[in-house]
């Protein structure tokens, strides 16, 4: 007997060690799979860095072989300019020139002849008085005295070049500054959250001394690596100076890529864009229930439609879709008459069907009036009807309470919702399970009208 005690023990414990050499194993081969997932990444970042290296220096060859061509071209047509300059200088002055020594050559064969005159009456044997007479009264005789004027050097053209006004430095300057290596965009994809049809996107600066202003956020939708993709279109989603950006309507485990830049001012470029960042959201968007006759829903259920008149009915989310922490906006399209309780808000449980004045709902009226559990606050929000939107902003507290922030126009209301005060409440009502929201921070969200024609999308 001891001996089967002894066998059994040892079996059992054979099965203990063979279990725990398995678990081992399982944990070794779950890490086998992350070590080897990261050799992918590591050499997609590898690749990431060759691929960029070479298209960059093709882009620097192509860019300074067109630069050198142009600034050839540039140099050689100024060069030409500045010769035509130097012809058309000579072209101007030189005539006059040539038209005073004309002149002056016509005064050289005058008095050529003159002193050739002079010499045949001086050869004669005789001086013949008559012949001396016309002699002396000849007009260029008389004229002798008179000889053209010159201009002076100073007063001619001395044709030089100003190498003061030579841009040599400042193109020598400009060339040493030409075009710029960057190892990375100033401004990355920091962050992507999942929100439900939406991701929330947010971005920063990677450059100290780079002082943005404004910035771009683009997405295409699919997995785009590179920005030299061509394949699929990136499409605004924001520009403005704010760091982060609500993506909204997206489908659900789609993949969307997402790039963003940025510049100093208005005036100056943008920067390149950053690497693509590829991302999706697992939650569906905020639907109402489409199941409720008093209300039709349309536009994938994210819009609701009081259609019929008389009691007050509350139309509720298919689900507990609303997540603490996130943002809800109720945006109303349409509105008809008003009614005391009429409004929107968060629910924990969806067992009413008339109204939201109890407790388990926070919720804000037609009027501005903020209910939390059935009590009205004494602060109050806005009058909000057609056009207007109701937004809820939620974090969860350390002490377990729900923080709610209502903002209506321009205006807000915080408080401090302690949701388990409502657990006994609800307990005594036996509701089934699906009534309960589980975990305590997640909500129903509710609108509830008497009338018809009010008309709100939720996203």
């Amino acid at each position: 007997m001891r001996f089967l005690l002894i066998v059994e023990e040892n079996t059992i414990m054979s099965l203990e060690l063979q279990q725990n050499v398995e678990e081992i194993i399982d944990f070794a081969k779950q890490q086998q799979t992350e070590l080897h997932g990261l050799l992918v990444a590591l050499q997609e970042a590898k690749d990431q860095i060759t691929s960029s290296g070479a298209k960059s220096r093709n882009q620097l060859n192509k860019h300074f072989e067109s630069l050198k061509t142009e600034l050839n071209a540039a140099l050689d047509n100024r060069l030409s300019e500045l010769l035509c300059q130097v012809d058309k200088i000579e072209q101007t002055s030189l005539p006059p020139l040539d038209e005073c020594k004309d002149l002056i050559n016509q005064g050289i064969c005058k008095v050529n002849r003159i002193i050739e005159e002079g010499k045949l009456i001086l050869d004669s044997s005789s001086v013949d008085g008559e012949k001396v007479s016309t002699f002396r009264k000849n007009s260029d005789s008389l004229n002798l005295n008179s000889v053209p004027a010159i201009p002076s050097l100073s007063e001619v053209a001395c044709i030089s070049v100003d190498t003061a006004g030579s841009n040599k430095d400042k193109l020598l300057e400009y060339a040493s500054k030409e075009m710029k290596v960057i190892s990375k965009a100033p401004v990355q994809i920091a962050d992507v959250v999942e929100r439900p049809g939406a991701l929330l996107v947010k971005w920063s600066e990677t450059e100290e001394d780079f002082d943005a202003t404004e910035f771009c956020l683009q997405y295409a939708s699919g997995v785009i690596k590179s920005n030299e993709d061509t394949c699929v279109p990136f499409h605004n989603a924001y520009l403005g100076a704010n760091s982060l950006c609500l993506v909204k309507h997206l489908q659900t485990n789609h993949p969307y890529s997402f790039r963003t830049r940025c510049r100093a001012d208005p005036d100056t470029a943008w920067s390149v864009w950053s690497v693509p960042t590829v991302a999706s959201t697992t939650l569906p968007h905020y639907e109402w229930n489409a199941d409720n006759p008093a209300y039709m829903t349309t536009n994938e259920n994210q819009t609701a439609t009081k259609c019929c008149d008389g009691d007050s009915v509350v139309l509720y989310s298919c689900g507990c879709l609303y997540t603490a922490c996130q943002s809800i906006t109720f945006r109303v399209l349409a509105a008809g008459d008003s009614c005391p309780g009429d409004g929107v808000g968060l629910s924990i449980n969806k067992s009413f069907c008339n109204t939201l004045r109890r407790p388990g709902a926070a919720y804000v009226t037609v009027d501005g009036e903020v209910y939390v559990d059935g009590q009205e606050m004494k602060n109050k929000l806005p009058y909000w009807g057609k056009s207007s939107s109701v937004t809820f902003d939620t974090e969860v507290l350390s002490n377990g309470k729900v923080r709610v922030t209502i903002q209506v126009e321009e205006k807000e209301v915080t408080f401090d919702w302690n949701v388990p005060l409502t657990e006994p409440y609800l307990q005594t009502l036996n509701e089934l399970d699906e009534n309960y929201c589980r975990p305590r921070d997640k909500f129903y969200f509710a609108m509830v009208f008497a009338n018809r024609e009010w008309m709100v999308c939720v996203e």
